[in-house]
């Protein structure tokens, strides 16, 4: 039976037809005469079958090179590859092939790059057209294999594309970097202190990669160690200090991209046993002798020392600058142009000072023990512990919205330390204010504690404070309940517009400081802005349509038709999730807020700060209608008033500069949370960028 099979095999072998053999070309001259064909189809045969005589068709040349101007883009590509297979040292194709490259069907594109893998790397354009083409996922393979062949001769090309350092042409030549290894690390270091994180953390993964050739088997292992969070430092410490300037490179490169406080202050300690040699990280540790951690700071400040003392008399200039949009916010002539400017920044001013002045020692503000900071006379209005973290950062982001920082500024020190108190008060979870808490009305506390310590970061560009303020965000999103909203507490499974428009906020500043945020957290608190807004009017309400936001013993009450404190709400978390100034909610929201301007007379019963401030937000642009903007723009006047209206200006009292907690929500964070709010809402004008509230 097997000898049957086999015969029969061995017959179909001897019958089977033999494969098609390629024509043969036509003759050289007969060719180079179809080249001035009429029909591009034929000139394009022409000048592939030229490319398959080879050397013999060099008499071909001078009318292949004429033909790479052809009108036909096939012809052209087609001369170019023939010159290629006819005579190399004619470069004239090149640029035809490059072009081709990213032009027409991924099969007519990859004979380009082949043909053009077959130039030596120093004719003009070849490793560059192939080193951007290294991410293609159809081209990148045999790009990439042409690159590793030619091995150092890609340095100079890959060289200047790290020296340049853009964010996206990098990212391209990654895979040729790691095939290059220790070549490439004279030109990763500059890449450890570039805006963009990704190119900081893969710099620092390649630098690692190439040094470890070059490295004993100690600091290799060192670095593993101090990367890993290994919990026994002390033996890759010293690795490091025996090896001096040679480890620099690498503990650099953690500090320039690890997440973890621990790595990078056991790699801040490596460089102080360094030394003077460790004077290229001079930059790296003065970004930390800012830092809101404390022992993190100490560290750097003492590294610094015995690196590069020089560098302490250099500004600090953060891997991460701080968002075009904060720019606004540190500008001698913020209130130019605005109305009633200079008494808004001498409000301000009062209002700040009376802050500082009310600080605790250890760093938060408390909302009903701020009165042990009086001198003489205590002032009044006290508020409720509970909301201290809430309180504090209010105050830390009245500052920061005047252009202060903890690296820099008049009140530097006072914001700093209402950082620290922000950070201590951190749990593992990520969450701010809830230790210690019955209920679930720390939500307030965490959503205000997230957005200062998002602002602090984005603006002075703190790798610790950017840790802490990440885990702040994730914490916000996990409170969310899912494809819905926010109420008390995580994932409580109901929901309210108060809780939800804080969370939104916090989200939509942490988006636009470049931290990642999830669009489904916008889209699902938009859902529930639908759920509870009336269709006719635009009216928000709190838990459910036509329901009034609660109201507590002991608050100061409001009349719910002079207060629109729901919708102002709405309009805000609306414009964060995408919606524009047209829209059919937004415009009915905004022209109800627009006519219930801010009246500061108490007996009025529409004292309410809260609303003040979200009311400001909510019409902080502009909308093309005259009537409305006219509107929009005398409610925003009526605010300023009735804010500056009722400022303590009696310099006899400690209250100077302070507002008096009168609206339903005092009761909670009392004068502390009246002055701070306040000072917010008069910094509506520069606080964030117009275009977030005027629609993406």
């Amino acid at each position: 039976m097997r000898a049957t099979a086999a015969a029969a095999l061995l017959l179909l072998a001897v019958t089977a037809p033999a494969p098609a053999e390629e024509p043969a070309p036509r003759p050289v001259d007969a060719l180079v005469a179809e080249l001035g064909s009429k029909f591009g189809k034929n000139r394009e045969q022409a000048a592939r079958e030229l490319g398959l005589h080879g050397a013999a068709a060099k008499a071909a040349v001078p009318a292949l090179v004429a033909a790479l101007k052809d009108a036909y883009a096939p012809t052209r590509a087609a001369a170019a590859i023939a010159l290629r297979r006819i005579d190399l040292s004619e470069t004239a194709g090149v640029p035809v092939l490059v072009a081709a490259t990213v032009e027409g069907e991924d099969a007519a594109r990859l004979e380009a790059v082949e043909a053009l893998a077959a130039y030596p790397p120093e004719v003009p354009g070849v490793v560059d057209a192939l080193m951007r083409l290294v991410r293609s996922k159809a081209l990148g393979p045999v790009a990439l294999e042409r690159l590793r062949a030619l091995g150092p001769a890609t340095l100079p090309g890959v060289k200047s594309v790290l020296r340049k350092g853009e964010p996206d042409e990098v990212w391209r030549v990654w895979p040729v970097v790691e095939h290059l290894g220790l070549d490439c690390v004279p030109d990763l270091l500059p890449l450890l202190e570039s805006p963009d994180r990704k190119t900081r953390a893969t710099a620092a993964e390649h630098l690692a990669k190439g040094l470890q050739s070059k490295y004993p088997p100690p600091l290799p292992m060192a670095i593993e160690a101090l990367r890993e969070g290994t919990k026994s430092p002390d033996s890759a410490i010293e690795a490091f200090a025996g090896q001096g300037a040679a480890g620099v490179p690498a503990l650099m490169g953690i500090l320039a991209s690890t997440e973890s406080r621990w790595s990078r202050l056991q790699a801040v300690r490596a460089l102080e046993r360094v030394g003077a040699e460790a004077r290229p990280a001079g930059r790296l540790l003065r970004g930390l002798t800012i830092s809101v951690d404390r022992e993190v700071r100490e560290a750097a400040l003492s590294a610094l020392w015995k690196a590069d003392p020089d560098a302490m008399k250099s500004p600090v200039r953060p891997l991460d600058p701080p968002p075009a949009w904060m720019a606004a916010r540190a500008a001698k002539d913020r209130a130019k142009g605005l109305r009633r400017g200079v008494e808004v920044e001498d409000s301000l001013s009062a209002a700040l000072d009376w802050l500082a002045a009310h600080q605790d020692p250890g760093g938060r503000w408390s909302c009903d023990g701020f009165g042990r900071r009086c001198a003489g006379k205590r002032c009044d209005g006290r508020g409720q512990a509970y909301f201290d973290e809430g309180a504090t950062a209010l105050a830390v982001l009245a500052f920061l919205g005047a252009g202060e920082t903890h690296a820099d500024g008049r009140r530097a020190e006072v914001v700093r330390r209402g950082l620290e108190a922000l950070v201590a008060a951190q749990e593992p979870d990520g969450r701010v204010g809830g230790r210690g808490r019955e209920g679930g009305h720390w939500i307030f506390n965490h959503a205000a504690a997230t957005l200062a310590l998002v602002e602090a970061a984005a603006a002075t560009g703190d790798s610790e404070l950017r840790r802490v303020a990440r885990g702040a965000v994730h914490f916000v999103i996990a409170c969310q309940n899912p494809y819905m909203a926010w109420r008390y507490g995580v994932r409580p499974q109901d929901n309210d517009t108060a809780v939800t428009g804080w969370a939104t906020l916090a989200l939509g500043v942490a988006r636009g400081a470049g931290f990642e945020v999830p669009p489904e957290c916008f889209e699902g608190a938009k859902t529930w802005m639908d759920k509870i807004t009336e269709p006719e009017h635009g009216r928000a309400g709190y838990t459910a349509r036509s329901v009034g936001m609660a109201h507590y013993e002991g608050a100061v009450p409001v009349d719910p038709a002079k207060v629109e404190g729901m919708t102002a709400l709405a309009v805000v978390t609306r414009l964060l999730a995408g919606a524009d100034r047209e829209d059919e909610f937004v415009a009915k929201g905004q022209d109800l807020v627009a006519k219930s301007p801010p009246l500061s007379d108490p007996r009025e019963q529409a004292v309410d700060f809260h609303y003040w401030h979200f009311g400001s937000l909510a019409l902080r642009g502009q909308v093309s209608d005259r009537k409305r903007s006219t509107a929009q723009a005398a409610w925003q006047a009526a605010a300023v008033g009735a804010i500056l209206e009722s400022q303590r200006l009696d310099r006899a009292e400690h209250r100077f500069g302070s507002w008096d907690p009168v609206d339903p929500w005092s009761f909670a964070g009392g004068r502390v949370y009246a002055t701070a709010i306040h000072a917010l809402t008069l910094q509506t004008p520069w606080r964030y960028p117009k275009e977030w509230f005027t629609g993406r």
